[in-house]
């Protein structure tokens, strides 16, 4: 009888405990480690209780797919931000001296200019012209800073050395560059690209998109890394070829809608993804472009596997491939998004290059791409239909992207049935490895 009742107390104690930790692998599934309590991963806790009883929450669970078409493909990008963004700031010179009417209104980089007098503003060349046309009268401007939006009035002042109306700011309502998809998924028509955020070059900020596209691209050459100095790709962008449209920049990646279906040789079918726990260190291989629009197979090796990295940095490669090293000297701009397979599963893809040793570099895994996606509330997002705004286009097919150093660009935009070649100071800036990004021009106002 008194056994019968300490084994119902045992029963009682052991219930409890099991109850109070399946309540803290809910509360830790977000959490960093902490080796006090148990082994916890980013949603997945594994406990051993009282050394009998085991609990394990798979992270499969956390992502609805499980198969994906492994990328390689090299891809020109397009990003349009939401309205026109303040990236610095111009004093205009006028009869009583040098005047900043943005500064004054307390204006600041990364803002984001919506509306003037409540008429909609979506490319740099409106904002010129409702300036100009108010002539020298206040104006209100709607504005969003990150998720603040606000309005400002500001005073425009005639500027006696540009002859026209100035509120003294540098904006910028676009960027391309050059990039490599990573993944596509048939089931639902969505892709990812890039592995890391777009930041814009002037205000180090994410890059805020509206819309975007993504079009194939022709690599015609390539500068090869060097210690201290990472190599590129150069390509040209297919602009008749749109393989996408983007929806979201964020720090894992840029994501959209194929509008067509993307196919990788080496792939006919999709392949599994790896989870955190299946990814070991060992021999891989990268999928990437080094000539022409050909999908090539080099080989890396995996030195470190680091799951629980935040920034996204889980994988340390090091390239094995001497093709690969001979033509490139290691990883190179422009790579950035090679997935990654380890025995026959998606495990990542390239992200950043080590500016000490161009054979290594990071890489994220898939799944950390994944839940940035499809566990946030931007998935519905990649599902909705959009459709894409016709914006200025600033750089022509004959464009070769990618080559260093500033030089002025002739660009073409397009205004209705309306067309007129302009010249605009533009610039040439490095992004991670999303080669050598062009910004879009300029132009103050």
């Amino acid at each position: 009888m008194i056994k019968e009742k300490y084994r119902d107390k045992w029963l009682v104690i052991v219930f409890i405990l099991l109850l109070g930790v399946l309540s803290t692998c809910v509360q830790l599934s977000s959490l960093p480690e902490q080796p006090n309590l148990a082994k916890a991963k980013e949603n997945c806790l594994e406990v051993k209780l009282l050394g009998l009883i085991t609990i394990k929450e798979n992270s499969e669970k956390k992502i609805p797919i499980k198969y994906l078409v492994p990328g390689g493909q090299s891809i020109g990008v397009y990003l349009k931000t939401p309205g026109v963004m303040v990236v610095g700031f111009s004093d205009v010179k006028t009869k009583d001296g040098e005047i900043n009417p943005a500064r004054e209104a307390k204006l600041k980089e990364g803002d984001l200019i919506f509306k003037v007098n409540d008429l909609p503003v979506n490319h740099e060349f409106e904002l010129k012209n409702l300036i100009n046309h108010l002539g020298g009268q206040k104006i209100t401007l709607t504005i969003k800073r990150g998720k603040e939006t606000f309005k400002r009035e500001i005073n425009p002042v005639y500027s006696d050395e540009e002859k026209r109306w100035r509120i003294g700011v540098f904006i910028r309502d676009n960027i391309a560059g050059l990039g490599t998809l990573s993944y596509y998924n048939p089931q639902d028509k969505t892709f990812g690209a890039l592995g890391h955020t777009i930041i814009d070059p002037d205000t180090g900020k994410v890059f805020p998109v509206q819309q975007g596209k993504i079009v194939e691209a022709k690599i015609q050459a390539i500068y090869p890394s060097r210690r201290g100095q990472p190599g590129e790709k150069i390509g040209k962008f297919i602009h008749k070829n749109i393989v996408g449209t983007v929806y979201l920049n964020n720090r894992f990646g840029i994501f959209g809608k194929a509008s067509q279906e993307i196919i990788n040789p080496y792939f006919p079918k999709p392949v599994p993804i790896a989870f955190k726990e299946e990814v070991k260190p060992g021999p891989a291989e990268i999928y990437t472009v080094v000539k022409g629009e050909k999908i090539e197979k080099f080989t890396v090796y995996v030195e470190k596997v680091r799951p629980y990295q935040k920034d996204g940095r889980n994988l340390i490669l090091r390239i094995k491939d001497p093709r690969l090293l001979s033509l490139t000297g290691g990883i190179v701009q422009g790579m950035s998004g090679s997935p990654i397979i380890k025995e026959g599963k998606f495990i990542g893809v390239v992200t950043h290059v080590f500016l000490s040793d161009s054979s290594k570099g990071y890489g994220i895994l898939i799944e950390n791409m994944l839940k940035e996606v499809y566990n946030s509330n931007n998935f519905w997002v990649l599902n909705s239909t959009f459709s894409f705004v016709k914006y200025c286009r600033y750089f022509s097919e004959k464009n070769i992207l990618s080559i260093a150093g500033k030089r002025f660009i002739p660009s073409k935009c397009i205004l209705g049935n309306k067309k007129e070649i302009i010249r605009r100071r533009g610039k040439w800036i490095q992004l991670e490895l999303s080669s050598l990004m062009t910004t879009g021009s300029f132009v103050s106002f």
